[in-house]
């Protein structure tokens, strides 16, 4: 079976990477600190066992962000032949709150740590289905297809373009389908130096297929 091949950030992304990454390791070791002091000297006490148990819940994200950044270094393989990307965006961050004093401010946080959570579960499960590629904030859609299709529509030999992306983890893939000047005839050699000219658009845009199609039905 046919493998992607491997996917390298360009060169600012993969320092903004490297940047968080050593971020999450300072938490981690803040966050280690704060547990063993806790440890040493919460006694018998109810309160700072809870406390206690509170911070080792916060262990949780920066434990599962740096596993999936091992993760993301494997290549693409037999099993997994579009690599291992998805699992990154699998992966979300987890907050959790004990509150004693007031009932209404616990329900109130509640609620909010439910809207969250709803909200990044929703997220997961469209980009787990190959959802059209969006914000990842604001939910709103990239326009990579239409940038691809004003570029690509700028050759001499193009006729029409359209564009189907899906979103793959941090990455977005999919397909172009071209209409040819029927005088071309070097249609092999013609996708691979669009298919090129479509990739540079877009530090995300990878492993893209060109079909060149007779009509595009719209």
């Amino acid at each position: 079976m046919r493998v992607r091949q491997g996917y390298r950030l360009p060169a600012d992304r993969e320092a903004l990477l490297h940047k968080a990454i050593r971020l999450e390791w300072i938490s981690l070791g803040f966050v280690l600190s704060i547990v063993l002091v806790m440890y040493l000297s919460m006694g018998s006490s109810q309160t700072m066992k809870m406390a206690l148990l509170e911070d080792l819940l916060a262990l949780v994200p920066p434990v599962v962000f740096l596993l999936a950044m091992r993760m993301r270094k494997r290549p693409p393989d037999e099993q997994h032949p579009y690599g291992y990307s998805r699992a990154i965006l699998g992966i979300i961050g987890i907050g959790l709150g004990f509150w004693w004093a007031d009932a209404a401010a616990a329900s109130i946080i509640a609620l909010d740590v439910l809207k969250d959570g709803s909200t990044h579960v929703r997220k997961a499960m469209f980009q787990l289905m190959d959802q059209r590629p969006t914000e990842i904030m604001s939910n709103t859609p990239l326009g990579l297809e239409t940038l691809i299709s004003r570029r690509l529509m700028r050759e001499p030999d193009v006729l029409d373009v359209e564009a189907r992306l899906r979103e793959e983890g941090h990455l977005v893939g999919g397909e172009i389908f071209v209409v040819f000047d029927p005088q071309q005839q070097q249609l092999a050699r013609r996708a691979q130096e669009l298919i090129a000219v479509a990739t540079e658009l877009d530090w995300r845009l990878y492993d893209l297929i060109l079909m060149p199609v007779e009509k595009i039905n719209r």
